[in-house]
């Protein structure tokens, strides 16, 4: 296990939200020790649906912490999950680009806890050797296949893009030969037939689109509102415009377009180019 400063100090944690989270370490060190954090981490091995970690860290909220309260368990349980990676013998580098999920969950402008919170129930996959940051992207292991996540600094251009998913094929080939043939899917807005009608050709969402095979399409998902506009509550006539992809979007939906959801299958082409 590393400690807590050192995990804060590899996933470049603000300052002042580590020290709030050191502060917070000095309190409660002693009443809840290894053993106590471990018997956490051993009880997200079998969960069943993401519910259960917004479960196990509710009592987090009833002392006084706030968001804090929940952060800090999850960077004590991201700080002690790195004994089933040094098991594995996967390497520092890697955790490291995984765990940095939690630097990323907080709000970009911040620099005190109490920012608005990002769905804390998606941090199980990370804590549980679920999921990885390989590059580019993001990797789940599922029972059907391994799916690939979109995080919000994801460089798509072609070269990250395919080192990405050769870093993925390898990765899974070396510490989790049960997946290495599993198919690489990708669920998301991304994958919006759509997007055809709103983006040009060399736009790099497109061709990060093209790398896969669309097999399946929901109209009905709002993702995109909750990905590109903020998570905003507001009528689509007043959705914001601060990008060229906001307002090439906008429009497409005013018009009557449906963009939903798209599942894509990555194609082999992708990874051999």
């Amino acid at each position: 296990m590393i400690t807590l400063q050192s995990l804060m100090s590899h996933i470049q944690t603000p300052k002042p939200i580590a020290l709030a989270m050191t502060e917070m370490d000095a309190r409660y060190a002693f009443e809840y020790d290894e053993p106590y954090w471990q018997g956490q981490l051993d009880a997200l091995a079998n969960w069943q649906t993401d519910q259960e970690l917004a479960t196990q860290l509710t009592p987090w909220d009833g002392r006084g912490e706030g968001f804090g309260g929940r952060y800090y368990a999850l960077l004590k349980l991201a700080a002690l999950a790195h004994n089933g990676y040094a098991h594995r013998g996967i390497s520092m580098p890697i955790y490291d680009a995984t765990m940095r999920f939690f630097t990323r969950i907080l709000q970009s402008d911040a620099q005190t806890i109490d920012v608005a919170p990002y769905d804390l129930q998606w941090p199980i996959r990370q804590l549980t050797l679920r999921e990885f940051r390989l590059g580019a992207f993001e990797y789940e292991r599922t029972e059907t296949a391994i799916q690939v996540h979109i995080p919000n600094d994801a460089d798509l251009r072609t070269a990250s893009r395919q080192a990405s998913y050769r870093a993925a094929r390898d990765f899974f080939t070396d510490y989790f030969p049960g997946d290495a043939a599993k198919s690489y899917e990708c669920h998301s807005w991304l994958m919006a037939p759509g997007l055809a009608e709103v983006l040009p050709p060399e736009s790099k969402i497109r061709q990060f689109q093209d790398d896969f095979e669309v097999i399946a399409t929901d109209l009905s998902h709002e993702d995109v509102r909750k990905w590109v506009f903020g998570r905003t509550k507001a009528a689509l006539i007043d959705w914001p415009e601060h990008t060229t992809l906001q307002r090439n979007l906008k429009t497409f939906l005013l018009k009557g377009g449906k963009l939903g959801v798209g599942v894509g299958r990555l194609r082999q082409t992708a990874i051999d180019r």
